[in-house]
């Protein structure tokens, strides 16, 4: 009988024993949980893909802002769109990897489609440059060309305006070489005589784009040359051409078909170049939609953003639009995506 006991008691430990083990494991179990949630939220930077304020981020970079004298994001403000649930805006003849467009005279949003999306974004980028030269530069510099400005670019098979070491232009002409040709030549030159360097001045570009609440944007380069951490969204171009559209100088430049520029090379003497707008809806390769009037905007084409496409333009009454598609499977492509936002204006 003593045996039986003893055996019955020993069962009853070793019982007790195992759910001990069992509650302890976990416990466990739920702590690690719990710290990899977390983690995860702490890398991620926001809860909502649509948040406006947030760190800069993309899938494998987080790069915090290094701005000490920035004056932070804007808010939310009432002068700016607000794209509700994107479903609503369903559309197969919108075939693109994001893509909006914003009627910038009533902030009424007719299309959105992965608009908070990062994606690299190529020679988009210098609309930023454009609007730090806007904000911040003197037109009527003379701007001189140097080594270090064009070094960076060799063998790149970039596209250029064709300055040369030496060369002296005003800054007037060289934001005609940047966004008619595209030219990342003028893109460097232009950094490099506002701020020393192409870092110095990339830091200023991000710390515009805090200020105007474009977060989701991080730039390296005034140019747009894919490299890892250099991205911005759909909706961030919007923002940056609401900034732009506040100064009659951006319709003026990127609304010009073609261009000729006359500056001095490093001998002193006379040069004239002739540049001609990449964008097809200016340069008269492409048709906008029957009361629509194209009036600005900006490509942008490589291996990875592939082919992105910026526009402004007004319709019958004067309204102001802005549209921008990006990673469009070709050149054709991106045109027949906007048109298509385009025909929404007068639909």
């Amino acid at each position: 009988m003593a045996n039986y006991e003893y055996s019955r008691h020993r069962r009853r430990e070793e019982a007790r024993r195992r759910r001990i083990r069992f509650l302890i494991v976990l416990v466990v179990l739920l702590f690690i949980a719990s710290g990899a949630v977390i983690l995860i939220k702490l890398r991620q930077g926001v809860t909502s893909e649509g948040a406006l304020l947030m760190s800069f981020r993309n899938e494998n970079v987080q790069v915090e802002p290094d701005l000490p004298e920035a004056k932070g994001p804007a808010p939310f403000a009432s002068s700016l769109a607000v794209v509700p649930d994107e479903n609503v805006y369903y559309d197969t003849s919108i075939a693109t990897g994001a893509a909006i467009m914003v009627n910038d005279t009533t902030q009424e949003v007719l299309h959105s489609e992965g608009a908070f999306i990062e994606k690299s974004n190529a020679s988009t980028t210098k609309l930023m440059t454009l609007l730090c030269v806007l904000r911040y530069g003197n037109l009527s510099d003379a701007v001189t060309v140097t080594a270090d400005a064009l070094n960076p670019l060799i063998g790149t098979g970039s596209t250029v305006a064709g300055l040369a070491e030496g060369d002296t232009i005003s800054m007037d002409q060289l934001l005609y070489g940047l966004m008619l040709p595209s030219g990342n030549d003028a893109a460097n030159v232009i950094a490099i005589h506002m701020d020393g360097s192409i870092a110095a001045f990339s830091d200023r570009m991000n710390q515009l784009a805090w200020e105007i609440g474009a977060t989701h944007s991080h730039f390296l380069t005034p140019h747009g040359l894919d490299q890892e951490g250099h991205y911005t969204t759909a909706y961030d171009l919007y923002l940056i051409l609401h900034e732009l559209l506040k100064d009659p100088r951006f319709t003026q430049i990127t609304g010009t078909p073609i261009y000729t520029a006359t500056y001095t090379n490093a001998a002193g003497q006379a040069v004239s170049q002739t540049w001609t707008n990449t964008n097809a809806f200016i340069n008269g390769g492409y048709s906008a939609p029957d009361g629509v009037t194209v009036n600005g905007g900006k490509t942008g084409t490589d291996s990875t953003a592939m082919y992105c496409l910026t526009c402004t333009a007004i319709d019958r009454n004067g309204q102001q639009y802005i549209g921008v598609v990006l990673q469009s499977w070709s050149n054709d492509a991106r045109y027949s995506n906007m048109k298509n936002l385009l025909v929404k204006i007068v639909n």
